[in-house]
């Protein structure tokens, strides 16, 4: 599958070992799969290369969390790269702002780290039934 994911991630097809090989594993998954969206956890790049060569589909990643109803950043599905999770997907405002606690700033370099703050119409009002954890971990722009 290596020599499959090289030539793809250049956004080459390899229509010689799709037939011999990925067909056979392709056939395990219902043959049908064309789209794969992963989240949860962040997919290495051997990982993300291997599955997109060995079922021969479109693999995106996204982010989210249970207080965004779903993913809030999402790969297009021709984004052949690696390692991220796309673009704010619309609707959705992010800010990056200051962890103090984790000693994490958006002035660190050569990247800004911090805590991501989500808002819109997509994100929850609050906890049910949980004032005070809601006032602790949602505030209002």
């Amino acid at each position: 599958m290596g020599y499959k994911a090289k030539w793809t991630q250049m956004g080459y097809d390899c229509p010689l070992v799709n037939k011999l090989v990925c067909s056979k594993i392709q056939q395990q998954m219902g043959g049908r799969l064309k789209v794969m969206i992963v989240g949860g956890a962040p997919l290495n790049h051997t990982t993300q290369a291997t599955i997109k060569a060995a079922l021969n589909l479109t693999l995106i990643q996204g982010y989210g969390a249970t207080e965004t109803m779903g993913a809030v950043f999402c790969m297009d599905f021709d984004d052949l790269s690696y390692g991220r999770v796309g673009i704010p997907l619309q609707g959705v405002k992010v800010k990056l702002v200051d962890w103090a606690e984790g000693g994490y700033h958006r002035s660190d370099e050569p990247n800004p780290r911090g805590e991501i703050v989500f808002g819109g119409d997509s994100i929850v009002m609050g906890y049910y039934k949980l004032p005070e954890q809601t006032q602790e971990a949602f505030e209002v722009d």
